[in-house]
């Protein structure tokens, strides 16, 4: 569960500066989306209700939780253009930084409090489920932690004035060290508990749960996500979901956007480092480029006006009300280095991923299409065997030619194989696995009837029957590279009605559709014999997983 700080982060920084003043510096008050202190008094609801713990000051902070939210749905519904009035001014400068302070002591204790019950439960997973649950305590997306340190200083000029402007972003120190004090809690308290008995990495329960909290987190509309990470030492570390985009107005006129993306654990506001010496709970004190440098906003704007009141806001996309804001573009330099440089360490984990031996399925539905013009295929297939006689002669193979049979198959298959991939990139592969498949035979038989004097003209008649049902087992073998690929199939009838024996011999091409990591969608169309009957084509449809 998050808790408050003094000054609070983020959607509208507002700033007031006069021309008495030649230089300002910009308090850290902004205006926050309601929705996050509607969201706070839940928290503080279920806070009560899941550690039991009711006192005068929970309860007081409670009442006071029901003020602050409808004072800051009044106050949000400002737009970039407008100004604040004092009563507004008043609630962000005073009222707001009072209950900041109230919230922060009294869930801080008990949360430090909460700490001491985890240690004395018995079952692990109930220990692993209190570890993971108290992280609510601390863990905050990473913009909700912001503030811009810095200020604007004022120029007259003939006409209007200048403002110039020098900000570097920041973590907000006293809301960073409250946080640090109960991670470093968390940390000592649930060491033991979050890694394996063996020390080698963290238990396979808690990431389990982590990811349980995540999804948490993200229908709360929260960004945060909790990630481990073990390159040098066991190590829990607070991440933002996806790029954020933020952008500060002065008088309806931007100053400067910036853009908060996904980093690694060196670059998170809070990491909790376990190795053999104990528990660290650290992280940076302001935001970075990837070079390493600050994140500066320095710069002047003119104004062809005088006015008397000059309002700085912040804005972030993610948070209440931003009409008309330009955030500048969907991903900046860093965001996009920072975006393909994740890009390809997803490539580098999916081809390690993908070498070497993997078990595979298929599932595929296939249509095989055989056509004869041999008498004899008409006496044995067609159920006229030693029906001479009875029909004439002339029945399969008549004066003026033979009758033609066309068979459909469709039939419907599975195997389990083992597929091996290899090359540089893993991109080429080899797979081998047998199954088994059940099919039905339909016979679509054609004669030419020949004009006479009641027909003058030439016509064809045909008829179509369920000539059999029949079933076998299958070897599959393929070769492939990426998406492509050729499938030999053999299936191997098993005769059960003293019918001829239908071995099918296929071979084919294929491509396959990604439909998920592991799952995709095969389309293969081929070359067919099947034995005592013909030769022809198939088209089958699969998926492999």
């Amino acid at each position: 569960m998050n808790y408050m700080h003094k000054f609070f982060v983020l959607l509208s920084g507002l700033t007031t500066f006069s021309f008495a003043e030649s230089t300002a510096e910009t308090p850290n008050i902004f205006v926050q989306d309601p929705e996050y202190f509607h969201q706070r008094r839940a928290d503080l609801q279920m806070m009560q209700v899941s550690m039991e713990f009711s006192s005068n000051g929970f309860d007081s902070l409670l009442v006071e939780a029901d003020k602050i939210a409808k004072m800051s749905d009044q106050c949000a519904v400002i737009s970039l253009n407008d100004v604040m009035d004092e009563s507004c001014w008043t609630f962000y400068r005073v009222d707001l930084p009072a209950f900041e302070e109230h919230y922060a002591k009294v869930t801080g204790e008990v949360r430090l409090g909460y700490m001491e019950t985890v240690r004395g439960l018995q079952d692990r997973k109930l220990q692993i489920d209190a570890c993971v649950t108290s992280l609510k305590s601390f863990v905050t997306s990473r913009e909700e932690n912001l503030f811009l340190k810095g200020g604007v200083s004022l120029e007259p000029l003939a006409k209007g004035f200048e403002a110039n402007y020098d900000f570097t972003l920041q973590y907000e120190p006293n809301r960073r060290a409250r946080t640090m004090e109960i991670a470093q809690v968390w940390g000592e308290t649930c060491k033991d508990i979050v890694i394996r008995q063996d020390g080698s990495s963290f238990a396979p329960y808690f990431i389990s749960q982590l990811d349980s909290l995540n999804q948490e987190l993200k229908e709360k509309g929260s960004l945060a996500v909790v990630k481990t990470d073990s390159a040098n030492a066991l190590t829990v570390y607070v991440d933002i979901a996806k790029s954020i985009r933020s952008a500060y107005y002065l008088n309806g006129v931007k100053l400067f956007h910036t853009q908060i993306a996904s980093r690694a654990a060196d670059n998170s506001n809070l990491r909790i480092t376990f190795n053999k010496d104990g528990v660290v709970a650290d992280g940076e004190t302001e935001v970075r480029t990837l070079d390493g440098n600050p994140v500066q906003f320095k710069g002047r704007v003119e104004y062809a006006d005088d006015v008397a009141k000059v309002d700085g806001r912040w804005f972030w996309e993610n948070r209440g009300k931003h009409e008309g804001v330009d955030f500048g573009p969907e991903m900046d330099e860093d965001s996009l280095a920072t975006a393909k440089a994740t890009e390809a360490k997803e490539q580098q984990i999916a081809t390690e991923n993908r070498k070497g031996l993997h078990l595979s399925y298929w599932v595929g539905i296939t249509t095989d299409r055989i056509a004869y013009t041999d008498s004899s295929v008409c006496w044995n297939y067609m159920g006229l065997e030693n029906q001479e006689n009875k029909f004439g002669p002339g029945y399969c193979n008549d004066r003026d030619g033979k009758r033609n049979f066309t068979f459909y198959m469709p039939d419907i298959g599975a195997a389990i194989r083992l597929k091996y991939n290899f090359g540089p990139d893993a991109n080429f592969f080899a797979t081998a696995g047998a199954g088994a498949m059940f099919g039905m035979a339909f016979a679509e038989s054609t004669k030419k009837v020949y004009p006479d004097e009641k027909n003058p003209k030439l016509v064809t008649k045909s008829t179509d029957v369920l000539k059999r049902t029949y079933g076998g087992l299958l070897g599959q073998f393929e070769l492939g590279f990426m998406n492509f690929g050729i499938r030999e199939t053999a299936i191997f009838h098993i005769n059960i009605d003293d019918g001829p024996d239908w071995h099918q011999f296929r071979t084919g091409a294929f491509y396959g559709f990604s439909l998920t990591d592991r799952l995709s969608l095969n389309v293969e169309l081929g070359y067919t014999y099947i034995t005592n009957a013909g030769k022809g084509f198939y088209a089958s449809v699969g998926t492999t997983f």
